[in-house]
């Protein structure tokens, strides 16, 4: 009956609490009076599969870049690749590319901004946000700018250190057998002392050992039917950190988070779903901290289809309307290719009702108190895959340096090159 009588309720809200988009430029106004003075916009997507979404987020971007002052966006992808290669004087934009993950970067749909951030790149800087490692060589750079604080007579002493950082990332597991799991943590601290006022290179590590006790954990290797929300807790969490710690080293610096809507809702805590109760998403801990100064915006769709980058147009899956939440179904006579959501409008802000905005699962809830604003799409679109050749790139140019400043330490410049196989 809740649910009934929610689809209702829903059903029946007056389009003046609704935002069209008729023109760009009223799609621009709403989106300008929303955002208002925010300094952190958290700028989520469904699943990583729609392309439409891709190009909706990039048209957002470029307006807050140019319009509004912003000038760092953050990715979903590696805090530590994405922080080496931002000083990158030449072939940057397939730097970028590469250190970007290729849900995204292999997508056709997200290579005008890739154009745009490499032209952009004296004003506009770009870093990341995940833990994760998201490049196949650009971790080869924070290694070598880390031995630069390792003393000649001693840096023996650290290579069953580096041999294991090179396997974990290579291999993606954590090979302990020689070397147990604590003796290689408590190396990480030396080594953080020893970089100790770089708090790049610090920040670097703390994501790094992070990244050792989800992998000592096992989550990685939990099948998908048995993985539970709870799970990314740690992950969102260092996400969380990396994305204060660019807002607080560079308090004047306007930040765009590019992502996952589920890393960037605030809170599911009245949720009926128990296992999404127990998920502390990264964007509640960034509102925390900052307050009010940060708006999460989400994304959802009707009908339509979504894919990932590497799979083909027939292997895309269908959204059908039967399977929507009710906000979706609320909106299946609607003639507007896109119209603005603002959860914080009185007709919303308290009410519970379900919404499959997050990987397209209807989940009933508070969503004011998971996204500030929803932009509600007639149709998904599925992203396109691009074909990337083999490409050798020249990281001979880069310094090892914060993505804002040129001030590190260890500023020196190492010639390297390294190949990668294009994927498709």
């Amino acid at each position: 009956m809740k649910s009934y009588i929610l689809l209702v309720f829903v059903t029946l809200l007056p389009f003046t609490d609704l935002f069209s988009q008729d023109t760009l430029s009223s799609f621009k106004s709403e989106i300008e009076n929303l955002i208002g003075d925010k300094r952190i916009v958290l700028l989520g997507e469904m699943s990583h599969r729609e392309g439409n979404v891709i190009k909706t987020n990039t048209k957002i971007v470029k307006f807050l870049h140019q319009e509004k002052g912003f000038n760092l966006i953050l990715f979903e992808s590696g805090f530590i690749d994405l922080g080496v290669i931002s000083n990158a004087s030449v072939d940057y934009r397939e730097n970028l590319s590469d250190a970007i993950f290729p849900v995204w970067s292999h997508s056709g749909e997200f290579q005008p901004l890739l154009d745009y951030l490499e032209k952009e790149k004296e004003q506009f800087k770009v870093g990341g946000f995940d833990l994760n490692f998201s490049s196949d060589f650009m971790y080869s750079n924070f290694v070598d700018s880390l031995k630069a604080y390792i003393s000649k007579e001693t840096i023996k002493n650290w290579e069953s250190f580096f041999y294991i950082f090179n396997r974990v990332i290579n291999e993606g597991g954590h090979p302990f057998k020689e070397y147990s799991f604590e003796t290689y943590l408590s190396e990480i601290d030396k080594l953080s002392k020893l970089v100790d006022g770089d708090d790049f290179f610090l920040q670097g590590l703390e994501n790094y050992k992070e990244y050792l006790l989800i992998l000592k954990s096992g989550v990685f290797d939990i099948q998908e039917k048995d993985f539970k929300a709870k799970m990314c807790n740690p992950r969102d969490i260092q996400m969380a950190k990396n994305v204060l710690y660019y807002a607080k080293k560079y308090p004047q610096t306007k930040i765009i988070c590019w992502g996952a809507s589920a890393h960037f809702a605030k809170s599911f805590s009245s949720f009926e779903n128990d296992e999404i109760r127990e998920f502390n998403p990264m964007g509640g801990e960034i509102v925390e901290e900052v307050g009010e100064d940060v708006i999460t915006i989400g994304h959802t769709g009707r009908v339509g289809s979504y894919k990932y980058w590497f799979e083909d147009l027939n292997e895309a899956k269908e959204i059908k309307l039967s399977s929507n939440g009710a906000l979706e179904k609320s909106y299946s006579n609607e003639l507007d290719d896109i119209k603005i959501i603002n959860l914080n409008n009185y007709h919303l802000k308290d009410s519970i009702f379900s919404s499959s905005s997050i990987e397209y699962s209807p989940m009933i809830g508070k969503w004011s108190e998971v996204f500030d604003v929803l932009i509600f799409h007639k149709e998904i679109s599925p992203m396109h895959s691009i074909e990337k050749e083999n490409i050798q790139f020249d990281t001979s140019s880069i310094k090892y340096s914060y993505p804002l400043l040129n001030n590190s330490k260890s500023s020196q410049e190492k010639k390297s090159i390294y190949k990668r196989k294009g994927l498709k």
